[in-house]
Formats: structure tokens, sequence, C-alpha cells
């Protein structure tokens, strides 16, 4: 039987206070109950105001997109996972064999049959709409009708049916190593995030924990943890079981000589938590993304990276909605800013030397979405100074104190809109020594939103193959390009970029050769529905 130890304070880890002694198993048989409070003491305020049902489809188009976005870059990111750089010609053909139809698939978009159910289903359900087909008339070559014994008049009608023809996944397997793309350990996470938030009606440490350790041992064949640098560690979930989740978070806390390790395991799961809070303040958005990542990652940047990615998809899903439930038609500015007061400022440098026509097209103000989510890291950092104020100590013998605190993350934050700022695209080159591509928080938080941010403008900063129209495909496989840890880059620009644009601007002919897109899409409304049916509780 698991227990309800629900979040309280962002600077504490304590697990005391009200239990839910009706914890299920079957997150399904809670999906009616009414959402508890998330915190005690001080109690977050949603929205209240009734939205339409216009405003009801683009939220929900929204949260299909974060989910589906993360599984498609996670999806297609595996397969060039710890590549240096990879090439915009492969990235090309990759994009066009995937995009390639069949006869077969064709006839699935004309019948609306959903080609995400897998291959083997579809094609029967295709097979199945061939049998039903009747021809409508039968004629001779006199007109004669088979059916009806009569003649025919004027034109010859006849209901064609294709024959069956070679499947394209065929095809595919000859290029690539698999005709559906596999999804890893980060969609794995995402899911148990996803289902242990709508059991328990908010972020529990413990059944939180329960649920990903539970998942890594039955998802041990999804390649846990990078394989660029080492197996993810089987220690910590192995701790945390033979512990009988008490402390969720120890094994974490004591890790890697008591500092935590940097890695950005938390981060990349965080995407649900910001779905969850869409409606909810910053901070309380970030005090979830903090209490999910201590149960893996205890390290201080670790901590505020899975913050920084927490709050950029929430930003993202946010941006161009009003607070009064309307959507704008045209993104201006998010609004959250409202929120920060002036002694948590922490300004972006002012453009200059900036050609006047640089980006004139441009509908997406990237540098105030920046300077918000700077404001937001920096409060984020005031929130936990007594947590991270324990690392100065920890820390003093590494080399790598520098990398413990927001100002890394507002530093490469800075160096994004430096990037965006200028007339020419930077070499890839350039993007990996300054932002990085590596497994850690530092280093590949930054870069997720950096993919993120070109998708959103209508400047043209990389030479990606013309034909990948989708904004959401272009910040995934820019990040795949990118190479290093691929798949949870781009798992993470997806799912920032898929919360902005939202579901429908992925492409069909990609979500076919992903595996578990429908399942992702259907726990997105599962996701919805709990958060909107529950907005006023």
């Amino acid at each position: 039987m698991r227990k309800s130890y629900l979040v309280r304070r962002c600077d504490a880890d304590d697990e005391s206070g009200q239990h839910d002694e009706g914890g299920s198993s079957s997150w399904e048989k809670e999906s009616s109950k009414p959402l508890l409070n998330l915190f005690k003491g001080v109690q977050p305020k949603r929205t209240t105001n009734s939205i339409s049902s216009s405003m009801e489809d683009r939220l929900r188009d929204k949260m299909r997109g974060c989910l589906v976005g993360s599984l498609v870059g996670d999806c297609i990111g595996t397969l060039f996972e710890c590549d240096y750089t990879v090439s915009y010609s492969i990235l090309g053909d990759l994009y066009l064999s995937l995009t390639n139809l069949s006869e077969d698939e064709k006839l699935m978009d004309l019948h609306g049959i959903d080609f995400s159910v897998g291959p083997k289903l579809a094609q029967q359900m295709l097979e199945r709409k061939r049998a039903s087909i009747v021809p409508i008339i039968q004629s001779d070559e006199n007109g004669d009708s088979d059916h009806h014994n009569n003649t025919a008049k004027g034109p010859i009608i006849q209901a064609v049916v294709p024959p069956k023809r070679h499947s394209s996944f065929e095809r595919r397997r000859e290029s690539f190593s698999r005709p559906i793309e596999k999804f890893s350990d980060d969609t794995v996470m995402i899911r148990s995030v996803v289902r242990s938030l709508i059991r328990m009606r908010g972020l529990d440490q413990r059944d939180m924990a329960t649920q990903l350790t539970d998942d890594y041992f039955l998802n041990l064949s999804r390649k846990y943890g990078s394989l660029c640098d080492g197996a993810f560690s089987r220690e910590i979930f192995t701790q945390i079981r033979n512990s009988g989740y008490s402390d969720p978070v120890a094994p974490a806390r004591k890790s890697v000589g008591n500092i935590g390790a940097q890695g950005n395991e938390g981060a990349t799961r965080v995407a649900p938590v910001a779905l969850f809070g869409w409606n909810l303040d910053f901070n309380n958005v970030a005090e979830m993304a903090t209490k999910l990542t201590k149960i893996t990652n205890y390290h201080k940047s670790a901590v505020i990276g899975a913050a920084c990615q927490a709050l950029s998809v929430h930003k993202a899903f946010n941006w161009d909605l009003n607070p009064d439930g309307n959507t704008m038609p045209t993104v201006t500015r998010g609004r959250l800013g409202s929120r920060l007061t002036p002694t948590m400022k922490r300004k972006i440098p002012k453009q200059e030397n900036i050609p006047m026509n640089a980006h004139s097209e441009m509908d997406f103000d990237y540098r105030e979405f920046c300077q918000q989510l700077i404001e937001e890291i920096s409060h984020v950092e005031s929130k936990n100074a007594s947590f991270f104020e324990n690392f100065k100590s920890l820390m003093s013998s590494h080399r790598e104190i520098a990398e413990i605190g927001e100002s890394a993350y507002i530093a490469k934050i800075n160096t994004i809109v430096e990037f965006m700022d200028r007339s020419d695209a930077p070499s890839r080159a350039e993007v990996v020594e300054k932002l990085g591509n590596a497994v850690k928080a530092i280093d590949s938080v930054p870069t997720a939103l950096f993919s993120f941010l070109m998708s959103a403008t209508k400047a043209k900063f990389t030479e990606l193959p013309v034909h990948i129209k989708s904004p959401v495909l272009k910040s995934i496989f820019y990040a795949i390009s990118l190479g290093g840890d691929s798949d949870t880059t781009a798992s993470m620009a997806g799912a920032i970029s898929g919360a902005y644009w939202g579901y429908n601007s992925i492409p069909q002919e990609i979500l076919r050769v992903c595996e578990g897109a429908n399942d992702a899409k259907n726990l997105a409304d599962e996701l919805f529905n709990h958060c909107h049916n529950n907005s006023n509780n």
C-alpha cells in the first residue's frame, strides 16, 4: 500500500504530513477522484476562469504536443547517441526515409487509419477496409451488369481495390536497423511521472520513487543511462528499493561523495510536472521539479537544471495564452513575468549593433522569454538557499565548483541570447563548445532550450534540410545534429517545442515510425482531463 507524502516546502525534504491510505497500484481506477491539494499550508491557486471549448482543444493539443514531441526526440535521437555531430545530409535522408509513404500508408491516410497503433494492427485494419469495399457496378464489355442484370448506360463505374503493396517498413529496414524506432529510458521515466501524478493527484515523492524504481527494473532493456557516459546508476534504484522507500532521496543524497549526481536524468523527466501545473505559479512548478529530481540527482546543478527545463516547458506552454483563458493570435509576451518582483531581476544585456533586418520576420520574443527564465531561476536559487548552502563546503575542494549554481545556467542563457542576436548562424562546433552536448544537466538543458528557441523564430539559423517544415521537428533534428547525448537533448527540445507548437505541428508520418506515439497522446489526454476537471479544487 502506497502512502501520500505531499510536497510542502521547496527547501525541505521531510516527508511528514497527511497520508493518503487509499493509494492503489492501478492509476486508472483512481482517475475519477478529485485532485488533492498539492501543498499543505500555502495552497497554490489554479486559474479558475471558465474556458471555451476551443481553448480546451488548444490546451489538449499543447499537452499532447509536449509528451509526443518528447517521445519523437527520444526515438529518433537514440539512433545517433554518442556521435560527435550528425551531418545535415544524413538527417535529411533519414527524414525522407521516415516520411516516405508506401501505397498502403497513403490508403491508411485516406481511410483515417491511425498508424500509431502499430504496423501490424494498422495493416489488419486496412485489409478489413479492403474487404468491405464492394464494387458499385461490375459490367461486361456489352454493358451487362453482373449484379443487377441490366444494361448500364454511360460511363462504366467501378470500385477500384488497389493491390497489396510491399510495406515501406521493409524498405526502411534496408537503411536503418529498426522499422519502428524504439524509445529509451527517457520516455519510460516520463510515463512513470505521469502515472504517479495522476494516481496521487500531485507529486508524492515516495510514490514517485516507487513508480520510477518499478519501471526501471521492468525496462532494463531500454538502455537506462547514456551510452556515452556509462550505465545509469543501478545502485540508486537498488538502494531505494532495498530501503523500502522510507527515505526515497537518501541514496541520491549520499551518492558521489555526498554531493549527488550532476546528470540530466531529472531534467529529462520533468515535462509532465510543467503540464500538471500549467496554470499554477512558476514557484510551484519549480518546487515539484526539485522534489522529483532529488530522487536520483541531488547535486545542485542537476536540481537547477531540472527546474530550468520544467520552467521552459511551463513558459512555452503558457506563452501564447492569456490569463483569462483566451488565445492570442500573435505571440508577444508570456503571462508569468508580471509575478516577478524588481529584486528578482537578472538582466540580459541590451542589444547592440544588431542589423535592423536581422529578425524582421520574427514573431517570438526570445529575449523576453530568456529574461523571464533568468528571473525565475534566480528566484528558485533564493528559495533554496538553505539547501544549496551545503554545497559550498562540500564542493570547496572540487574544481567544478563554478558549475554548481544558477550563475552557470544564467551565463549559458545569456550565451543563447547572444547566439540568437547574431545575424549569422553559430557553427555547431561553437554551440557544442559553449552550451554542451553531454550527460550533465548543465551541458544539455541549455542546448535543448536553444534548439527550441530557434524553432520558435522565423529566422534561418541552421542549414537543416528545407523539406523539414515542422518547427517541432526542426528543434529535434537540430538538437540531434549536435551529437553527444542526443536522445535526451532531443527529447527535452521536443518537449519544449511541442508544448509551444502543439501536437498538430508534428507530422503524422513521423508518428508512424515512433514506438508508443499513440500511448503518449493518450497519456497526455489523461493528464489533461485530470488537470482540467479539477482545476477549481
